[in-house]
């Protein structure tokens, strides 16, 4: 075993040895790499990584080759057809004790299916000084790597590009919670776009890749974005397994044209923890992922850390999150806003979250969890130590199913759930256990306690149902329910909630309703009419509408009885046979009465 590692590594010096002497020491006099070639170290192209000579030539001539001469002729054309591209792999070696050092923007332009890599991302442990380290020593704020490839101007679009196994760092200094910035810090680790001072071009990038890859210390991790208002589409990003820590401003920052990123199996941490002022890269917003315009789906994402505005913020575009560990203070996803398609918003979903800071330190920060906005969103099977704001007012409608609350008094709150008619909330374990298809009064809070569970009402006060237009109509609903215990006590509130012994109406202009389920005393329909009041009222003040009542004895539950509503005066006449074929049984006469038409009642019995 040990003499097949020794002839490996003997013959992958000779290759190298190869490409040294093909270039006879001058790689500056190749202009692109021979056919064929499949991997070339930068070392070959003049690289130290000894941390003391400025390495952005050398990489740059080997980013370079890697392009070919398909560019651009004298006369400032583009190629058609394109002659020469040469596409291989570039290879970062690890030096012990050493790193990549640059002062200016290494430029992907025009290149297909390359791939840069290195011995892996933070291979060794302490302050990046050894491993596949890309280390920012510019004077001026840009990117360490950027990817152009405009459609306007001189560039060529890029497709299939790769970062792997690499550390790239941002400054020579690590940036740190409450300390200054260092003064060298790059604008961003990779930067997909153009930068100030360049000329504005759209940008086209087809299928890259960020695979095994530590960004750290820059402004912006990953970048994508336009700040010339052209496009830039960048589909399809995929950041895999990788680790963005320690950005000042934000681990990603995503926005305009069709730029869509996949984040698959990704730890972010400590981005965000400083403020900026808002400028042609982003607002002034601080984030672990700052969505600007376009998609991103976050699968299997963890985070940790102290953002100033949250761990998600997404002013626009289309977010779903699948299954997230988080332990962030403050909130999990502040939805300022999303995009729309001809009017039709695009949805954000949230599933199998878990937002519970670690750290007491930052739970007096984490009051919220997730604040929603915008129509139809949906958050399902999640944990969350703060609130869920709902701040969606009429057109809100954000769905919540089997979202359960760590923290005692944290719920769903917000003008959507306390104000206007917005929420659908089904299983949700917490303070307020409700289905609300509509909403209540303006001020009136609901504060019915228990759980939901799909249809099934548990707990010794059910849950609050209602259902109402926008316009505050009445509309139709079909009930189906079960009781956890047909032989207790228990009841369905419709357009109230209980709180201790007192009924409050959700809204004063509309009928209370009560269903009675207990056992022999069967399903029994009460009501009260609120009369344009929110004052409480008592159990007493429900007026009886009539049910079915079981058989006392187990053997005989399926024989049921018919109790007609009992009344000490006749209904009141409304038109026409409103009351044709009614009974009630008038307390008073001690008759039990039948209606034959109109105002005309006459008794059952004698």
């Amino acid at each position: 075993m040990r003499k097949a590692y020794c002839l490996f590594a003997a013959c992958l010096c000779a290759v190298f040895s190869l490409h040294a002497a093909e270039y006879n020491g001058d790689p500056a006099k190749v202009p692109y790499a021979a056919p064929g070639t499949k991997v070339l170290s930068v070392l070959d192209f003049g690289a130290k990584c000894d941390g003391v000579t400025d390495d952005t030539a050398a990489i740059q001539r080997a980013l370079d080759a890697a392009r070919g001469i398909d560019g651009v002729r004298p006369n400032g054309k583009l190629v058609n057809g394109g002659t020469g591209r040469c596409a291989f792999s570039i290879y970062f070696p690890a030096k012990k004790g050493g790193f990549y050092k640059v002062t200016d923007t290494l430029k992907i332009d025009g290149t297909y299916g390359i791939v840069i890599y290195g011995d892996g991302a933070n291979i060794d442990r302490g302050l990046d000084r050894s491993g596949a380290v890309i280390r920012w020593y510019g004077d001026k704020q840009k990117p360490v790597f950027q990817v152009r490839g405009g459609t306007d101007y001189v560039s060529n679009p890029n497709f299939m590009i790769t970062f792997r196994d690499l550390t790239i760092s941002g400054s020579p200094e690590n940036i740190t919670y409450g300390k200054p910035l260092p003064k060298k810090m790059a604008l961003s680790g990779i930067h997909f776009g153009p930068i100030e001072g360049e000329k504005p071009e759209n940008v086209l990038v087809r299928n890259a890749l960020i695979e095994n890859v530590r960004i750290t210390n820059c402004r912006f991790g990953i970048y994508s974005g336009n700040i010339y208002n052209k496009n830039t589409d960048n589909a399809t990003v995929n950041l895999l397994t990788s680790l963005i820590a320690h950005n000042a401003q934000a681990g990603v920052v995503w926005g305009t044209g069709n730029a869509i990123l996949n984040v698959v199996g990704c730890h972010f941490t400590n981005n965000g923890e400083h403020k900026f002022q808002k400028d042609r890269y982003s607002g002034a917003v601080s984030a672990n992922v700052h969505l600007q315009a376009g998609y991103i789906d976050l699968v299997s994402y963890t985070s940790a850390g102290f953002a100033v505005d949250a761990d998600i913020y997404q002013g626009a575009g289309r977010l779903a999150v699948t299954n997230a560990w988080s332990d962030t203070s403050g909130y999990f996803l502040y939805q300022a806003g999303v995009s729309n398609n001809e009017g039709a918003y695009h949805n954000t979903m949230l599933s199998g979250i878990r937002h519970y800071a670690a750290n007491k330190h930052f739970f007096a920060n984490t009051k919220n969890s997730v604040r929603l906005v915008c129509p139809g969103m949906v958050i399902s099977g999640s944990l969350f130590y703060g609130n869920v704001v709902i701040d969606s007012g009429l057109s809100g409608r954000p769905v919540l199913m089997g979202v359960n609350f760590v923290r005692k008094d944290a719920t769903v709150i917000g003008t959507g759930v306390q104000v206007q008619r917005s929420a659908v909330i089904l299983g949700t374990q917490g303070n307020f256990g409700q289905i609300f298809i509509g909403g209540t009064d303006k001020g009136v809070k609901p504060g019915s306690r228990g759980v939901v569970t799909g249809v099934v009402v548990r707990g010794d006060n059910p849950a609050a149902f209602q259902v109402l237009g926008g316009n505050n109509s009445s509309t139709g609903m079909t009930l189906l329910t079960r009781t956890d215990d047909a032989n207790g006590e228990q009841s369905i509130l419709i357009n109230a909630y209980k709180q201790g012994t007192r009924y409050f109406p959700l809204q004063a202009g509309k009928m209370v309703w009560k269903i009675n389920f207990g056992g022999t005393a069967g399903i029994r329909l009460t009501g009260y009419n609120p009369k344009g009041k929110s004052a409480p009222f008592s159990e007493g003040d429900f007026k009886d509408f009539g049910g079915w009542r079981g058989a006392p004895h187990p053997a005989c539950r399926d024989e049921v009885l018919f109790v007609p509503p009992k009344r000490d005066v006749r209904p009141g006449f409304d038109s026409g046979n409103f009351w044709e074929g009614a009974i009630y049984y008038d307390t008073t006469q001690k008759k039990l009465k039948l209606n034959v038409g109109g105002k005309n009642w006459v008794n059952l019995n004698q």
